[in-house]
């Protein structure tokens, strides 16, 4: 069994090293059997005596360990041999005008960053060290003007070689020559191109991926989601940066934050070719097999509203339906599994219902018409179709995802009765236009007009009841002819505008109970798509939604089997 020791680490801190690496024994001594030295303070005796006369050690770095606790859980002390000793901690590089091989720029660069550094191709005060072969350019003299050192990149090699911070004036790029391989304590000699990551180098260079040519870096992910996109993107070929410069493709912002963008990604979009796209675009590149910078991917602005509805969604296919029911719950409603009367809207494909341009154009007509052409899923169209004719028995408002689209746009919920998502709205949905609906729609449809009972009532106002009652009628019969030709006529005018409640009336609009007797509701449906409820049955062989994609970082997701129907 391996030993282990520590030091500079509290109790606490060791029962954790414990706990994640139980195949190790612990001595409390730095004796001749110890192979592992967690090091939580640089500056103890331990790792001063380690540094200088134990080459055998494998130094590990506490912090790392605690930041990727999760990672060493499934990896075991394995995990220890890919953990460096953070020498470049805290050390942020630019890299200008690099040569071959050794002392190439990815080698380099991979070198720092193995080691705890940072690089980047951007100059700033805030750069420790400029690395680099040459005295001719810009940067090396701002670099000269600012005072910061610009170093050949042996002097990384032999750091790295020593585990130790070497002193920099023998390796100042003015005055460079090079000096004798000096004597590490590592086993492998990063000065050749005999070891492990320069190999791995030349391995990726056979692979021509996905995102070769594109330099991609992040924000809003915590410290394993960064490595894991990190692994992603440089396996598929491209380059992933720590720092944000005009050398960047993409910024891959978490479609966990909505607006919080800081302002100078916000600038670099504008300024620069830099997309900010979320980790979407990486999953629909990858999904897809070619670049896909599509409305997808691009950063919702509104998330986590205070809106309590549930939502179904049908007929998208299955990475599509990941990210809508992602997206579902970041605004803040509830993504329901199944279809019951307890739902407030079905989302549905427009293409699997068989609606486009030429028989549903008003459909069609959102800014975001790459969502509208979502390919339909392999399952069939009857299923959704059977969804529907549920939503209308029950009263549901059926939509296109642009009604979704635009909550995230906008952050309020849009008109449900507005062409663009609008597929069928129930009656109720319909605001009131005069207060005869309003009154009746509050009541549930019970109310009715006072109607006289005394026979010794006076003339004149019999005769007033009679006129009130014949008014009432002939607006009851307007208001039906008015619903029942908005139901039925497409080339009326955009009924959203002519039923918004902030401009037509003055009655608040409201959300009442399926009426008992659908044959006195008018409900509203584009058309093209009004399916018969005659059509629908229930039925124990019902096919399923298709399966549903699994999160990027996820590899264990579980999703439990639905005990009740699904309709």
């Amino acid at each position: 069994m391996d030993v282990f020791t520590t030091t500079g680490l509290n109790e606490e801190e060791v029962n954790k090293v414990i706990k994640l690496f139980p195949q190790l024994e612990r001595d409390r001594a730095l004796t001749k059997d110890v192979k592992f030295l967690f090091v939580g303070s640089d500056k103890s005796a331990k790792l001063t005596y380690a540094l200088e006369k134990r080459r055998d050690i494998h130094l590990i770095d506490f912090q790392r360990i605690a930041d990727a606790s999760e990672w060493f859980q499934r990896e075991g002390i394995k995990g220890l041999d890919r953990i460096p000793w953070p020498l470049f901690i805290n050390k942020k590089f630019c890299l200008v005008r690099l040569g071959d091989g050794v002392h190439g720029k990815k080698y380099i660069n991979a070198l720092i960053e193995h080691f705890g550094g940072k690089c980047g191709s951007s100059l700033s005060e805030s750069v420790d060290y400029v690395i680099s072969i040459g005295t001719v350019g810009n940067r090396f003299e701002v670099a000269t003007k600012w005072g910061i050192p610009v170093l050949h990149p042996v002097w990384i090699i032999d750091c790295i070689n020593t585990l130790s911070i070497l002193d920099i004036n023998k390796y100042l790029i003015k005055q460079f020559q090079k000096n004798k391989i000096i004597k590490g304590r590592n086993d492998v000699d990063y000065g050749n191109e005999n070891n492990f990551i320069y190999q791995n180098l030349k391995l990726k260079k056979k692979i021509v991926g996905l995102f070769k040519g594109f330099a991609f870096t992040c924000y809003g992910f915590d410290s394993y989601q960064v490595e894991k996109l990190k692994e992603i993107v440089v396996v598929n070929g491209g380059e992933f940066w720590d720092d944000y410069d005009e050398s960047v493709s993409f910024v891959i912002v978490s479609s966990n934050i909505g607006n919080d963008i800081p302002p100078k990604l916000k600038q670099m979009a504008t300024e620069n070719d830099t997309k900010l796209v979320n980790e979407w675009f990486i999953e629909r590149s990858l999904h897809y097999k070619k670049i896909i910078f599509d409305s997808w991917s691009i950063p919702r602005p509104y998330l986590h509203l205070k809106y309590k509805f549930k939502i179904h969604i049908t007929g998208f296919p299955p990475l599509e339906h990941l990210h809508l029911t992602k997206l579902i719950n970041l605004l803040g409603f509830n993504f329901s599994e199944i279809l019951d009367e307890s739902c407030n809207y079905l989302i549905s494909n427009l293409p699997l219902l068989g609606l486009n341009t030429e028989n549903a154009p008003q459909l069609f007509t959102y800014k975001y018409k790459d969502l509208l052409n979502c390919k339909s899923s392999n399952q069939n169209g009857q299923i959704t179709k059977n969804k529907i004719n549920s939503a209308k028995n029950w009263s549901i408002p059926v939509v296109s995802i642009a009604f979704l689209w635009e909550v995230s746009e906008k952050g309020i919920l849009p008109d449900i009765l507005n062409q663009e998502w609008c597929i069928f709205a129930p009656r109720e949905a319909k605001p009131a236009s005069n207060f005869l609906e309003y009154a009746r729609s509050v009541s549930g449809g019970t109310f009715q007009t006072q109607k006289t009972s005394l026979v010794s009532t006076s003339a004149a106002v019999s005769k007033v009841s009679v006129e009130e009652e014949a008014e009432i009628e002939h607006a009851e019969r307007n208001v039906s002819i008015s619903d029942r030709d908005r139901a039925t006529n497409n080339d009326d005018k955009d009924i959203s505008q002519q039923n918004s409640p902030t401009k037509i009336h003055s009655f608040p609009p409201i959300t009442v109970s399926p009426r008992k007797d659908k044959s006195q509701s008018k409900d509203f449906c584009v058309k093209g798509t009004r399916l018969q409820l005659s059509t629908w049955r229930t039925s124990e062989n019902h096919q399923e939604e298709p399966d549903i994609a699994e999160d990027w970082w996820n590899e264990d997701a579980d999703f439990k089997p639905i005990k009740k129907r699904r309709y």
